[in-house]
């Protein structure tokens, strides 16, 4: 199978995948390697397409997902950053 420009993400910091399988939620980093963005790409579809569901404005803060234990829930979570 071959991949054409569109169904590459760059700057992916992390992912966790819908339940069924079909989609993924995914944060980009920024050039201070944070993340700060958080969105939603349907597999089948250009990246081009893929919603923007979050965006952090505010450089002390980054965006991290989480997934429970049963895969079932994902969080998105916002932290400060310390350094």
């Amino acid at each position: 199978m071959s991949m054409n420009k569109d169904e590459v993400i760059h700057n992916v910091g992390n992912m966790e995948w819908l339940p069924d399988g079909n989609a993924f939620y995914y944060t980009i980093k920024d050039d201070k390697h944070r993340g700060y963005r958080v969105y939603l790409h349907e597999l089948g579809t250009p990246v081009t397409d893929d919603t923007l569901i979050f965006e952090e404005n505010d450089d002390k803060f980054f965006v991290d997902l989480v997934k429970t234990k049963d895969w079932v829930l994902c969080f998105l979570e916002v932290h400060h950053r310390y350094f």
